[in-house]
């Protein structure tokens, strides 16, 4: 990183100005609160280090209500439009999630959002505002977490934009289903499970056992997929760890790039995701 100050920082304050801006279903005064929120929050509140300290005695299907009775510091006008209670589960307690807090979450969301604008009321619309709420709070943790990592005066860190006028690019799922015509070689999916794998499955004309994929270590979701459901949230995470991860564009997506450093980079992939292995282990990161 060292050799690179000024590429990492400008990539850093382009997506700090990019979330501030209008997403897929989230308009931008929204978004610049939401980030200004998870900024001031993350690691910061009161209540959620009660609930971390607490861990122990928290059942993870009740989170929902532990952390809606936790009385947590927020600082954004209304209780950060009523998202707060979100917003702070996904920057200070991933490790206590469950399934059941996403639906509750997605439920909460759809009901904030539908009080001040008409919200197609359809799964597919709930999940798709609640994923951009996820992917933008994500990339505001990690912004926050890269530069409080570094040594004092290495980096300054970016204020963040103030939030930029613009309503969201779509107002339906159902509108981006029409918009995303279908594209030769192109597809959106999920990733392989090691127990839906039978003996005998072909691949690319080859046929493989299981025990061939899991020596692969395939898992059922890629981190590519995590951000699919968030378009332009999405897009701007690939474009920022094209620069400060790593290159996914230009053939170094292919197997070979997982053993091989791209262009003035000092570790390959294999080596990333070791040191991301151990952050997010020690912190509980999910997303």
């Amino acid at each position: 990183m060292a050799k690179r100050p000024a590429e990492i920082q400008a990539a850093n304050v382009k997506l700090l100005e990019e979330l501030c801006q209008p997403g897929d279903f989230l308009p931008a005064w929204l978004r610049a609160a939401v980030v200004r929120e998870t900024f001031k929050a993350t690691a910061t509140c009161p209540s959620c280090r009660e609930i971390q300290a607490d861990r122990g005695n928290v059942l993870k299907r009740d989170l929902w209500n532990v952390v809606g009775c936790a009385k947590c510091t927020f600082h954004e006008p209304e209780e950060c439009y009523g998202l707060g209670v979100v917003v702070h589960a996904l920057c200070n307690l991933q490790n206590l999630m469950s399934e059941e807090w996403y639906h509750q979450a997605a439920e909460h969301v759809f009901k904030c959002l539908s009080a001040t604008d008409k919200i197609p009321d359809t799964p597919d619309d709930r999940n798709a505002r609640l994923a951009e709420l996820i992917a933008v709070v994500g990339l505001a943790v990690g912004i926050r977490a890269f530069y409080r990592s570094l040594p004092e005066g290495l980096l300054e860190e970016p204020p963040i934009p103030a939030a930029m006028k613009g309503e969201p690019r779509f107002s339906s799922a159902a509108e981006v289903f029409k918009r995303l015509a279908p594209q030769e070689g192109h597809g959106w999916g999920v990733g392989l499970a090691i127990d839906d794998l039978k003996p005998g499955l072909m691949v690319n004309g080859a046929k493989f056992v299981g025990e061939e994929f899991s020596k692969r270590k395939f898992t059922p979701v890629s981190p590519m997929n995590k951000w699919a459901p968030a378009l332009s949230t999405g897009g701007s995470f690939l474009r920022w760890c094209s620069v400060l991860y790593s290159p996914i564009q230009h053939g170094y997506e292919t197997h070979n790039f997982m053993f091989k450093k791209a262009p003035g980079r000092a570790l390959n992939r294999v080596g990333l995701e070791d040191v991301a292995a151990g952050y997010t282990t020690a912190i509980g990161c999910s997303f």
